[in-house]
């Protein structure tokens, strides 16, 4: 799903981004292509038709982008992404922001005011004065990371990506056509602006001022017109491209500029899900009014903007869009027909570099960023040594998702169609922490059948074709008791920097699924440990409480999917084979439990007896403490020799006699992290969990309040523990 390694970051041009997953956000139902206040602008247009228009035949662009994009092979046809308002905004404000308050990041550079919605652009430009907290550049508490700020504006994020230019055309394919470093179909710190571009599913929004800024996430679906806009924005000769996609083609395809209509063809892509051009000359100067016009199978004509016109031209006199629109004109009956080749126009030529529009240095606060063989969200890193150009690898901020109303993505693997053969594959399951064998696993072939692994971690597929396989596993259950409030603790130590994760902890740590390991996931671990969660978040989005890295013998033909997932979607991982002329063993893959960053699981069989090993025992309890209100206040205290990172604590009480008003941390432990499950009358879960050792020395550590009787007329609850420690 995610991993989360230190990485050295590449400086190649002025760009960064992060991904993450959020939780989805439908928007509201609007026309199309309308600006709502001046968003969007000509500059973000373009970047949102470009993202589409690659979409659909993304192997054009990536023959153009020649031995950069190393990873071209797992790209496939995507929907195209439409366009969110709340992104728009973000994106914008961030550039903004940026720009005036002279740094380059992901995150703000202070804490945002939580009104800044209702603020920009009206009455803050993005200045500190107006957007940060006490009207200065400073992090009250901390500042405000990516997915924070999106949110604040109403969107749900999974992505932004970030660029010094302002030009539309060198933003894009400064992204698009990054270095990348690995052949597998992975997101990673130098191939993840191409791979949210490519891979996202739901939304975007683009914010140009000064700075490019791209934000992803949920959205509602896309329109049969999501996007289209010319380029340049003035010149003798500008090209037009809009973005078709229906069940079924176009009957008439044209742009109408200044009342004059001029067929458009089909470039890229399908006649279901393609990119229309056509070439507009004579508008170099003056204002020209202009809107594309589509006719369905059905008859019905499709407009974009669904009412007004955009500008070729520039300036007050000459808005990007206008309310205003073009006397309609007629281009033929007939399907427009497709070009017979296809070909970059010049006009998308990116430069070999590109010099960023800012100097302003970047921002030295930490960035998380994304390994180079694990996923297509990111993960935890260092943030990189400025250099001459402005750049930022993948980072990533905590936060949940859930999927849009957008059609499904295709993995980065094709289906399996290849016809039946003999060829077996087999392979083991191992555990990734102690190398013990997962039994019960069931390991699928695509459409080709399935096995389940035996005792040992052994399994056997059979009749695998010979071409085109997808070999994957997943899992619902049979994690024993390997998740306990130790594991949140092992979080809060790795968000401190007091332990380093492997690439498989931190895939099982990342429980939230955002591609970052923080005090989020920490949280939702004991939720899970006390009861307030049946399956954890990423558990949920993934369908499997498994995650699954292939760790293969090498085979001809073979490709390593990472596991992966975003906002919008969860990939397994899986071994791919562009063909298997012959039968295979050793086809491993390493298991992890997700929530298991200890690393403590083992078969159900053992799992249950390590358990009783570490039942419950008495805890110490004071005397009832009367406070004001009728209200009983019972002080816990934990005792034994040596300090704690974490335990796990059941309160009994009669339920005719008391109701649970709340529980509190105090004395060593008014740090920690709590979790509290009070939903069962007559028992309280509590699960606590710290970074740094808790000294349990018989003093209180946590305060359970009650409504009740009087002391007196009370038998003390039953309170009993358990220390989920090394």
């Amino acid at each position: 799903m995610r991993c989360i390694s230190t990485l050295a970051c590449r400086f190649l041009a002025a760009v960064a981004l992060v991904a993450v997953c959020l939780a989805i956000d439908v928007g509201a139902a609007r026309a199309v292509g309308e600006a709502v206040n001046g968003f969007p602008n000509w500059n973000e247009r373009v970047i949102h038709e470009w993202i589409n228009r690659t979409r659909v035949d993304p192997q054009l662009e990536m023959t153009a982008c020649g031995a950069k994009c190393v990873e071209k092979a797992c790209y496939g046809v995507m929907p195209p992404l439409s366009w969110s308002l709340a992104l728009n905004r973000s994106a914008r404000f961030h550039s903004d922001e940026m720009v005036r308050q002279s740094y380059f990041a992901h995150t703000s550079a202070c804490t945002l005011v939580s009104n800044i919605n209702s603020l920009y652009p009206a009455s803050c430009d993005g200045s500190a004065g107006c957007a940060c907290v006490g009207g200065t550049k400073a992090c009250s508490g901390a500042c405000t990371d990516f997915g924070a700020r999106v949110q604040l504006f109403g969107g749900s994020p999974s992505g932004e990506i970030i660029a010094s230019p302002s030009n539309p055309n060198q933003a894009f394919y400064l992204w698009l056509y990054e270095q990348g470093d690995t052949t597998s179909c992975t997101f990673t710190s130098s191939n993840g602006h191409r791979w949210l571009i490519l891979k996202s599913t739901g939304a975007v929004g683009a914010g140009v001022a000064g700075y490019s800024t791209g934000d992803f996430g949920a959205g509602s679906a896309p329109a049969k017109i999501p996007s289209g806009a010319h380029y340049p924005q003035q010149a003798a000769s500008v090209d037009a491209w809009a973005n078709w996609y229906d069940t079924t083609g176009p009957t008439v395809a044209a742009i109408n500029v200044d009342g004059v209509c001029t067929a458009m063809t089909l470039q890229r892509g399908t006649q279901t899900n393609g990119a229309w051009a056509a070439t507009i000359s004579g508008a170099g100067s003056g204002c020209h009014r202009y809107y594309f016009s589509f006719r369905d199978a059905g008859g019905a004509t499709v407009t974009y903007p669904t009412t007004g016109s955009l500008a070729i031209g520039s300036g007050v006199s000459c808005p990007d869009w206008d309310a205003a629109r073009p006397a309609s004109c007629v281009v033929g009956e007939e399907s427009p027909a497709p070009s017979p080749t296809v070909s970059l126009t010049p006009s998308i030529t990116p430069t070999a570099t590109q010099t960023p529009t800012r100097t302003a240095t970047a921002s030295a606060s930490p960035t998380r960023t994304p390994t180079a063989t694990r996923t297509a969200t990111p993960s935890v890193s260092s943030t990189p040594t400025a250099t001459g150009t402005r750049t930022r690898t993948a980072t990533a901020s905590p936060s949940s998702t859930s999927t849009p109303t957008a059609p499904p993505s295709p993995t980065a693997t094709p289906t399996p169609t290849g016809p039946p053969s003999g060829n077996d594959l087999s392979g083991n399951l191992r555990y990734y922490s102690n190398d013990e064998a997962v039994p019960n696993i069931a390991v699928q072939a695509g459409d080709a059948g399935s096995a389940m692994s035996d005792a040992a971690g052994h399994y056997m597929l059979t009749d695998v074709p010979l071409q085109n396989v997808l070999v994957s596993a997943e899992s619902d259950g049979g994690t024993g008791n390997a998740i306990s409030a130790l594991d949140a603790s092992y979080v809060l130590q790795s968000v401190a920097g007091l332990r380093e994760f492997s690439e498989a902890q931190a895939l099982a740590c990342d429980v939230t699924g955002n591609g970052s390991v923080s005090a989020l996931d920490a949280a939702q671990i004991l939720q899970y440990a006390v009861g307030l969660m049946v399956r954890l978040p990423v558990a949920a989005a993934c369908g499997s409480d498994w995650a699954f890295m292939p760790n293969p013998a090498p085979a001809p033909g073979q490709t390593l999917i990472q596991p992966e997932s975003d906002a919008q979607s969860c990939v397994p991982g899986g071994i791919a084979y562009d063909a298997m002329p012959m039968s295979l063993d050793e086809q491993n893959f390493t298991a992890v439990v997700f929530g298991d960053c200890t690393g403590n699981w083992h078969a159900p069989a053992a799992a249950g007896a390590v358990r009783m090993a570490a039942a419950m025992q008495r805890a110490e309890i004071s005397e009832w403490r009367a406070l004001r209100g009728g209200r009983l206040a019972l002080p816990i205290a934990l005792q034994r020799d040596t300090a704690m990172h974490a335990a796990e604590v059941r309160v009994d009480y009669d339920a005719s006699m008391l109701r649970v008003v709340s529980a509190k941390l105090v004395g060593p432990a008014r740090h920690a992290l709590l979790a509290i499950n009070a939903e069962r009358p007559g028992v309280l879960h509590l699960a606590i969990a710290s970074g740094e050792a808790i000294a349990v020395d018989g003093r209180p550590v946590v305060v359970v309040v009650f409504d009740g009787l009087q002391a007196d007329d009370l038998a003390a609850p039953a309170v009993a523990l358990r220390f989920d420690d090394d």
